[in-house]
């Protein structure tokens, strides 16, 4: 245990952060303090700020059982989709985006910038990645048919007056319904009740 502490305090943690660590993740006294040591300098090295790199640590410090070349590989599939600097914002804001499976990535990716239409500028702030699929899909049909929500066409300038990505996503079911269509919780909630159910009838 001291070995992991002192790695974790020669890189600037102090006693509320390793505490943090240590209550989600604590697998860590197992790892190797060399290899600890070099992995950190490693997100150091990608992160940049101090800021930037103790929030990944402490809010998913089981970024700490991966290997650098995972990461990196990660961060290079994201790079596809969205700019450099903005693939590090992301897996801050949302860092189970480095474990979570690619194709379930692409997924969310896909259905937010083909069939919604919205821009990555959007998404980076949306913490879309934070939520399902079925979630995504299920708030934007229920826009969509209530009318409150039309996939824009620039060619022909239409304005946009869409809900934020943000709003659509984070609002809880009970403010959601109310602010769209002036329903209540449980019409929500028994909406997407049968939306789950239209969307595993379409899969199958």
């Amino acid at each position: 245990m001291e070995p992991i502490l002192k790695v974790l305090q020669d890189q600037g943690f102090e006693g509320s952060g390793i505490y943090e660590i240590l209550l989600s993740f604590g697998r860590i006294t197992d790892e190797d303090p060399t290899e600890l040591s070099a992995l950190l300098m490693f997100l150091r090295s990608i992160y940049r700020t101090d800021r930037k790199f103790t929030r990944v640590v402490t809010t998913h410090p089981e970024v700490l059982s991966l290997i650098p070349a995972k990461i990196n590989a990660r961060v290079n599939t994201l790079q596809e989709l969205f700019k450099s600097d903005d693939v590090l914002e992301l897996t801050i804001m949302s860092p189970h985006i480095i474990f979570e499976d690619m194709e379930t990535i692409q997924e969310k990716f896909d259905y937010v910038f083909h069939t919604m239409g919205i821009s990555q500028r959007q998404m980076m702030y949306s913490n879309m990645f934070n939520y399902s699929l079925l979630h995504i899909q299920t708030r934007h049909v229920f826009l969509e048919r209530a009318g409150f929500y039309k996939k824009i066409k620039k060619e022909k300038g239409e304005l946009n007056s869409n809900p934020l990505l943000q709003d659509i996503l984070g609002l809880s079911d009970k403010v959601f319904a109310k602010k769209f269509g002036k329903m209540t919780e449980q019409d929500y909630k028994t909406f997407a009740k049968y939306f789950a159910q239209e969307v595993e009838t379409y899969m199958e």
